[in-house]
């Protein structure tokens, strides 16, 4: 399967992790997985997508940025729901830049180059929502 999602053991973190050409499907899985995942559950999930390994085409990329902007339950869109990227590829670039115009939603997504960029970003945005919420 080109997506796995697996949640962080006590911690808000879902890690979802692609290979290969990634389509819309495997976007549609991705949310999919993370939606049970989540469950009932109304607190913010930090997901973080590393698509290090993916590898797919301007249409696929296209119709994967398309699926995300739909409002699916755990999709980029879903306000329980917090993304970053991990990967170097031109995938990210274009599908953080997609989801930035308002055509897709307007999101503003972090990215980075490894996943311990990632998890320590995470960890910063967990304790300063942490911190908001106790004032």
């Amino acid at each position: 399967m080109p997506v796995t999602v697996v949640k962080v053991e006590n911690e808000p973190i879902l890690i979802a992790t692609f290979s290969g050409a990634v389509t819309a499907d495997d976007m549609r899985e991705m949310f999919s997985q993370s939606a049970a995942i989540m469950g009932d559950a109304q607190h913010t999930f930090y997901r973080i997508t590393d698509a290090y390994n993916a590898t797919s085409n301007f249409v696929e990329m296209l119709g994967a940025v398309q699926a995300a902007s739909k409002g699916q339950a755990g999709s980029t869109t879903d306000p329980r729901i917090r993304t970053t990227f991990v990967g170097s590829s031109t995938w990210i670039t274009f599908a953080r830049n997609a989801l930035q115009s308002p055509k897709f939603g307007g999101l503003n997504l972090a990215a980075f180059d490894s996943m311990e960029e990632a998890l320590s970003s995470v960890h910063i945005q967990i304790s300063n929502e942490r911190k908001s919420d106790a004032s």
